[in-house]
């Protein structure tokens, strides 16, 4: 059963976020140089894309056009891509994947590089599995690399370093920074060299020096759109309706609805029309509950004792979050998270009949949220998995279960 609802949902949101990408106005140009204007399927690429789906109009039927039939394409006031063929080097900055050497190793690649900064000097980026190059050329030349590589100093290179360094070792992670001679020699308007050392080599850094540069020479130049990630705060107020199991302890709870608060901080990704993005949503909850206990004086004979029971604790769900965008006010969104709970202040524990029940030690749970947003009003409900509350005690039979409705507002 189980199965079938996350096979469904998964389902839902595959068709959801098929039907929900728009087509823009926009152009391309294919290889005898035809421009043919029309309407491109915007699917905010992360890696260079290899097709485009392309409409004449914005009720006729989609086409596909690959990049062996492409030479540019842009969707305007968006995007645009250029195909060369060029020599890239692809070497990573991952720690897994450095390379053992700082001297670039090319290989021949056609790609359709983006565009994002088309002046008298030109920038674009190459992003494939991970990999980001970047690239420069001067009006409408051949784009030439941007050389950045990180590596591990081989055997005869350690040799030299150490008797300049300390602490070098195979293990170090070395730096070839060659894009900065690059800029400094040939994209240049008479700027400090210490301004050159301090240029990054991420698309941020490296567009606002393309654009000083080309204003710096008084050339027109178009920056195309470069997202970045997007930090969200929302405040939130909570309604849980809690469920304790204490078989382990003979103690019987009324179920009850109890309320919470948190903020959350929500990081959108920059790519994919900003459908996904990483959450942490610290919240604070409390919970009395009247219970029952039993007192065994034989097999078949017992007392009871009413009480209550206490809780103070916050929970932390670290999650991934996936829009469906219905129009531009208002969305769905799912939420599967990992959640981590902590017991906190003086109600830490348990009290039955006056006696109490300490020890508290709450474990990691799972959460599930589905939720609708209109505007900067979030509404979302969240089923969480059993929480186990103490080590020593069987988990099936000490427990808290809970289901809540929070409401938020985005003030960033």
């Amino acid at each position: 059963m189980k199965k079938s609802i996350l096979t469904a949902i998964a389902s839902l949101i595959t068709f959801l976020s098929f039907s929900q990408t728009k087509f823009l106005s926009g152009y391309y140009i294919d290889n005898t140089g035809e421009k043919v204007e029309g309407f491109i399927k915007n699917t905010d690429w992360r890696n260079n894309p290899s097709k485009i789906i392309f409409k004449t109009a914005p009720e006729a039927s989609p086409k596909e056009v690959d990049i062996e039939n492409l030479n540019e394409f842009e969707i305007y006031d968006n995007s645009r891509y250029i195909k060369y063929t060029v020599d890239i080097e692809k070497s990573s900055d991952k720690i897994n994947l450095i390379s053992n050497s700082p001297n670039p190793v090319y290989t021949k690649e056609t790609a359709l590089l983006k565009v994002l900064v088309s002046g008298e000097k030109s920038l674009y980026k190459y992003e494939k599995e991970n990999i980001v190059k970047f690239f420069y050329s001067n009006f409408n030349d051949k784009p030439k690399q941007l050389i950045y590589i990180q590596y591990h100093p081989s055997a005869d290179t350690l040799k030299v370093l150490k008797t300049q360094l300390n602490n070098v070792s195979s293990e170090s992670i070395l730096t070839n920074n060659e894009y900065k001679k690059q800029l400094y020699e040939d994209v240049n308007c008479n700027f400090e060299r210490q301004y050159i050392q301090n240029v990054k080599y991420d698309a941020g850094s490296l567009i606002k020096y393309f654009e000083k540069y080309n204003s710096c020479k008084t050339a027109d130049y178009t920056t195309f759109n470069n997202k970045t990630a997007k930090i969200n705060i929302k405040p939130s107020l909570k309604l849980n309706y809690s469920n304790f199991n204490f078989e382990s302890f003979n103690i019987d709870t009324d179920k009850g609805v109890f309320f919470g608060a948190g903020v959350e901080f929500e990081i959108v990704l920059p790519f994919n029309n900003n459908k996904f993005s990483f959450i942490l949503d610290p919240n604070y909850n409390t919970i009395k509950q009247d219970a029952t206990s039993r007192y065994y004086l034989s097999p078949n004979v017992y007392t009871e004792k009413e009480g209550e029971i206490k809780l103070n604790y916050v929970n932390i769900p670290i999650g991934l979050r996936y829009y469906v965008f219905l129009n531009d006010n208002s969305k769905i969104f799912f939420t599967p998270s990992f959640d981590l709970n902590y017991a906190i202040g003086k109600s830490n524990g348990y009290y039955a009949g006056g006696e109490k029940i300490s020890g508290f030690t709450p474990k990691t749970s799972f959460g599930l949220g589905v939720g609708y947003a209109y505007q900067k009003l979030f509404f979302e409900a969240k089923l969480q998995s059993k929480t186990v509350l103490f080590d020593y005690y069987s988990q099936d039979n000490n427990s808290l279960k809970n289901i809540s409705l929070a409401i938020k507002y985005q003030l960033f």
